[in-house]
């Protein structure tokens, strides 16, 4: 690999807000965990905010993959 592609100020911008969103969803899970029989309404909201971040974590994943494809890092 190049030093353009190795050092892609894009390709890092992309994997740094996969790391955030990964970072976000594991402590929405760690919250969830303890919600488990205590406040279903709350669970239940947790639980749809997970659902969001995955499918923000899958765009993010798919950003980088067409990134990887197209400029070669």
């Amino acid at each position: 690999m190049d030093l353009t592609a190795q050092y892609c100020s894009a390709r890092r911008d992309i994997e740094e807000r996969s790391w955030a969103l990964t970072s976000r969803l594991a402590a929405l899970t760690d919250r969830l965990i303890g919600l488990t029989g205590l406040d279903h309404q709350a669970f239940l909201d947790v639980r749809g905010k997970c659902h969001e971040v995955k499918g923000e974590l899958s765009e993010s994943h798919e950003e980088l993959k067409n990134h990887r494809r197209n400029h070669g890092c």
